[in-house]
């Protein structure tokens, strides 16, 4: 650090360890608003702007961030530049957008910023007001010429990003503003905007986005992504019952499966979304679906060491297979007993998998082969 703060010309009286200390000032008073003190430090040190903390920042990105115009004003006066970026290729302007300072991001572009800067994941200053939920200052850097489709590394468009943190106010005036040349884009996984929402739960973005279905464009609740997931699934994975619920009233089907053939089921189980089982396993999941490589809910479960999900199916295939189609009480850890028709039915590695499970929720359970395991889960 010596020699860089040299280099810079910045070392006053006291040598290296001073300087480093008036660096660690200057974020500070940029922070802080001072404009005084700020005034002294690069009177002192008229390079101090030039100044990176270890995230590559410099003063003006502070200043920006913390809303602070009149300190970014002075600090470009001294020689900031609007266009510096920091180590993940955020400029001031982004920090701006993502923390609501409308001011301050109308001064960056009058300064020199772009509003259409990218950073290294290519998120653009709209992407960051969008995801903060900052809906002003997103209709204004749109005012201002922001490509409402621009594509993040990941092919997120803002729309993803407002359907995917619930921001429901940015994500109607996304679409309406493009006509609702969006409402169905596909990121580059091929999530569309209600796979997002849907796998966070934001029911009334999703309820909104069905709505606009014949009006804009054709909106399918079974649209699949690139690997064949569609809201349904993502709704399981997440663990959102409600959405689940509201989605299988709307068509979505129960039994839909992916190119890796998972079902619904299979997500909520490999997430340990015991409520999304539940509801799923009553309204006609079948327990006993295989995906293409052979797994099983209960083997997803048992892999993620998801005691509850295993517990309850288990008790459920068991009263299934004794009294059909009625319904299924809660687990109890007394009824988590493998029935010959569950063990059997499983490849010898997927058998030892869920015994190993089993032997960890039940102490009594003996290592061994998969007979001595049922028999002393059986005890």
């Amino acid at each position: 650090m010596g020699n860089e703060v040299e280099a810079l010309g910045l070392v006053p009286k006291g040598g290296a360890q001073a300087c480093i200390a008036q660096e660690a000032q200057v974020f500070q008073v940029a922070k802080g608003g001072g404009l005084q003190e700020m005034l002294g430090l690069l009177k002192k040190h008229p390079l101090l702007w030039k100044t990176t903390d270890a995230d590559g920042c410099q003063p003006l990105h502070v200043a920006a961030e913390a809303g602070r115009l009149e300190m970014a004003q002075l600090l470009a006066q001294a020689g900031a530049q609007p266009r510096a970026r920091d180590s993940d290729g955020w400029e001031p302007l982004h920090y701006a957008s993502f923390n609501g300072h409308l001011g301050t991001a109308e001064w960056l572009l009058q300064a020199g910023a772009d509003v259409a800067c990218t950073s290294s994941d290519l998120w653009q200053p709209l992407h960051a007001s969008v995801d903060a939920g900052h809906t002003q200052v997103a209709r204004f850097l749109g005012a201002r010429g922001a490509n409402l489709r621009a594509r993040t590394a990941d092919g997120n468009e803002p729309i993803h990003v407002a359907a995917d943190k619930g921001h429901l106010e940015l994500v109607q005036w996304l679409v309406r503003t493009t006509k609702g040349e969006n409402v169905c884009a596909q990121d580059g996984d091929g999530w569309q905007p209600l796979h997002n929402a849907a796998i966070n739960g934001h029911l009334d973005v999703v309820k909104w986005l069905w709505g606009q279905r014949g009006r804009y464009t054709a909106l399918d609740l079974r649209a699949p992504s690139n690997d064949g997931w569609q809201s349904i699934h993502s709704a399981a994975s997440g663990g959102q019952l409600e959405v689940v619920r509201w989605l299988v009233n709307r068509g979505a089907q129960i039994s839909a499966r992916t190119q890796d053939g998972w079902e619904p089921l299979h997500a909520a189980a490999h997430g340990g979304h015991l409520p999304v089982v539940t509801w799923l396993v009553e309204h006609g999941a079948n327990i006993r679906a295989r995906a293409n490589n052979g797994d099983e809910a209960l083997l997803l479960a048992a892999a993620n060491g998801q005691q509850d999900v295993v517990e309850w199916l288990v008790s459920a295939w068991v009263m299934r297979a004794q009294s059909g189609d009625g319904p299924i009480e809660p687990a109890r850890k007394s009824s988590a007993v493998l029935p010959d028709s569950l063990i059997d039915g499983l490849a010898a590695e997927q058998k030892g998998q869920l015994v190993a499970l089993m032997a960890a929720m039940h102490p009594q359970a003996q290592p061994g082969s998969a007979e001595s395991a049922r028999a002393s889960l059986r005890r």
